[in-house]
Order: structure tokens, then C-alpha cells, then sequence
């Protein structure tokens, strides 16, 4: 199972100390699942046993997995620890109604909370616009006085000075 690599390593008791926590895993089915025995014991196995009860519940084909879907929402507002919102929160239908009606009821004030703060924004940037219109007015008068005065400082073509 096991490839020694590290002298340090006793592959054996790792080995055990794996196959001992696989066995003691809560899962459904084991992680390790045991092989049908050699030898003489092969002919006098006992048949199968039946499988337990939540695995023969999570068989079924819609209910099971409901089921199991609010046995586990179940037991996560019943931890300790947790907020009282996250406590209902997570109740299984009830929690979800209650989600989705606090969203529905502050939907209003989301609403005109951005209506209001887009208002301001859309003021602010006409009022930027408009400034910057401005400057590039003044600086559009700058450039053709600055072109008056270089055209009136150079002299007409065909004229000398000196």
C-alpha cells in the first residue's frame, strides 16, 4: 500500500493508523471497503445486511435527497455559536422565505438609496462638464490671441527688415 521513502517511517503503524481512522470516519459508506474474505471463510460469509435506514431514505428518488437537504440545514442552525440571523437563516424552508423577504422588504431602500446617490453623481458630472467647456473656451481664446500676436510680429512675405 505503502512505498517507503523516508528510513525514518514505520510504513506499518502508518498503514494502521490509516485503515484505523478510515474505519472510524462517519460518512455513509466506509472509505476502505473491506474485500470479501479469502479462503474457506468465502463459502460461510453471511449475506449482505440490509443498509441503514439514511441510506435507504437518500435512495429514494426525490425525497431522499430533500430530506437529507433539510435534516442537514437542520442540524446547522441548531450549532452552537451562531448568530441569531444565521440561526434562522439557516432553518430549512422557513429560513429561506424569511431571506427572501427581508430582501423584498429593503429592496425599496436599496432602490432609492442609488436612485438618490446616481442623481448626485449625474449633478456632479454635468457640473464638471460644464467647467471643463469653460476651460476649453478660454483656452481656445488664449490660442487665437496667441496667434494674432505671432501673426502681427512676423512680417508680411516679400518685406525685409532689418
Amino acid at each position: 500500500m505503502l512505498h517507503v521513502s523516508d528510513p525514518r517511517l514505520d510504513a506499518a503503524a502508518l498503514t494502521e493508523r490509516i485503515r484505523r481512522n478510515a474505519a472510524q470516519r462517519y460518512l455513509p459508506s466506509p472509505l476502505i471497503e473491506p474485500g470479501p474474505p479469502a479462503g474457506p471463510a468465502a463459502a460461510a460469509a453471511p449475506a449482505a445486511a440490509p443498509a441503514p435506514w439514511r441510506q435507504r431514505i437518500r435512495g429514494w428518488p426525490l425525497a431522499g435527497p430533500t430530506l437529507a437537504w433539510g435534516w442537514r440545514r437542520w442540524r446547522r442552525a441548531r450549532e452552537p455559536g451562531l448568530a441569531p440571523i444565521e440561526r434562522v437563516r439557516a432553518l430549512p424552508i422557513l429560513g429561506d422565505l424569511l431571506a427572501w423577504g427581508a430582501a423584498l422588504a429593503t429592496l425599496v431602500r436599496w432602490r432609492s438609496g442609488l436612485r438618490h446617490e446616481l442623481a448626485r453623481n449625474q449633478a456632479e458630472l454635468r457640473h464638471l462638464q460644464a467647467q471643463l467647456a469653460r476651460q476649453n473656451l478660454e483656452l481656445a481664446s488664449l490660442r487665437r490671441l496667441v496667434r494674432r500676436e505671432a501673426d502681427a510680429a512676423t512680417p508680411p512675405p516679400g518685406s525685409r527688415r532689418g
